[in-house]
Parts: C-alpha cells; structure tokens; sequence
C-alpha cells in the first residue's frame, strides 16, 4: 500500500513498484510533468523517463484537493533506486516546486518509508543507508538533511566537515556560480582527493577546453553523500 500524509495542505505519497497499481500511473504522471518541475534546461525529457523507468520508489508531493495519484498535480518528486546487496538506497533524481520544504518533506518521507520497510525484513535485506550524487549548489541542502559526505553514511571525515562549513549558508543560483566561489572550490577539490566524485573517470571540478568529451569534469556528476537509517 502506498504511504500518504497530509502536510500544509498537500499529501506526500510513497509508492513502491511492487504496488502496480498506485505506482504506474503516479510513473506516468511524473513522466508528463516532471520535465517543467525539473526545468527543461536541467532535465531533459529522455534523461527522466529512463530514471523513472530504472526507479524502485516514486515519492511524490501531491496538490492539496485532488483525489487519488492519476489526477493530483506534483509540487514535487523523487526517484529512488534500491540496492539490496549493497544495504542501500539511492536518490536519483529529486526536483520540487521551491517553497514549502518540499524537498525537505520529500527525503524525509522516503527515509521514513525505508525505516518502516526494515521493520517488516530480517536483517540481511534491510536498508542502512540512503545515498545521493549532490550537485555543488545542493550540497549544503543536503548536509542540512543529515547527509554526510561520504560514501559510509557515518564516514564524513573531520577535514570535509569543516570545508563544508564555510559553504553552509551559501546560496549559489549555480552550477557556474558554485564553483566560482573559493571556498566551494576547496572543498570540490578536497572531495574528488577522496575519491567521493560519484563518476570516478571524471577530470577537474569544472569545465576544461583542454578535457576530453569523454572524461566530463567531476561536478557534472555530482559528489557522492550518504544519510543514516535506523534498522531493527
């Protein structure tokens, strides 16, 4: 059975692929609207139908006065992908309308979702961790949410706890924006030293004339970062 709750006047849902019936149309319904939610620029319509299709959970912020998951308009979404030998679950794509903790209330339900599904597992198929490649600007966002930046959800190193600090109420409109900044910049480079660049063939934190089309440099891709889940 899909998750709901109400929050300020909108419903959250989380729907696994196994309930078909709540989860293809709630797919179908991020497919159509997920593109505008992402902003076309970012997110093109091809990239986000292969990420629904690949997704385990859908999590979804749903308008406050429709009924039911196929007439509901998003505020938000998030796509989540399941790795039972690994005792984890990632975050491939968020996106959500700005405004309203949405994306807050997002993870936060689809940690929820995880926790109260490792109740109901023996140990070996429960989820310890959730994961997620942030770009430069989210990646503040994202420690605010209890994600450390490591690949262990309990492994942040003190060195890279305190570069992301001095970034910690920064606000960058940005990819570009973030990596012009200096203390962004430290930390980048500190972060691929690491080796927690999610895409390990990467080249530099930005954009080179000299890189290779087939080497993108390591912000594309995102840094990898890791929360905690409490298990039985």
């Amino acid at each position: 059975m899909p998750r709901r709750a109400t929050l300020s006047g909108e419903k959250v849902v989380v729907v696994d692929h196994g309930d078909a019936r709540a989860f293809r149309p709630l797919a179908a319904q991020v497919r159509r609207q997920g593109p505008a939610l992402c902003g076309k620029a970012f997110v093109r319509a091809q990239f986000l139908r292969a990420q629904v299709d690949r997704a385990d959970v859908i999590a979804a912020v749903l308008h406050h006065g429709q009924q039911g998951t196929q007439v509901a308009p998003l505020a938000g979404f998030a796509l989540v992908e399941i790795d039972p030998p690994m005792q984890s679950a990632e975050i491939t794509l968020i996106c959500a309308q700005s405004g309203a903790g949405r994306g807050s209330r997002l993870i936060d339900a689809v940690s929820e979702w995880l926790e109260q599904r490792n109740q109901t597992l023996p140990s070996r198929q429960q989820i310890g961790q959730l994961t997620v490649a942030a770009l430069p600007p989210a990646i503040a966002f994202y420690r605010k949410q209890h994600f450390g930046l490591s690949r262990k959800c309990d492994g942040e190193t003190r060195a890279a706890a305190q570069l992301a600090s001095k970034v910690s109420n920064k606000r960058f409109a940005s990819d570009a924006a973030a990596l012009e900044d200096q203390d962004m910049a430290r930390l980048l480079r500190h972060l691929v030293r690491q080796g927690l660049a999610h895409n390990p063939d990467c080249r530099g934190i930005a954009p080179s004339p000299t890189t290779q089309p087939t080497q993108p440099d390591c912000s594309e891709d995102g840094y990898d970062m890791s929360r905690c889940l409490s298990r039985r």
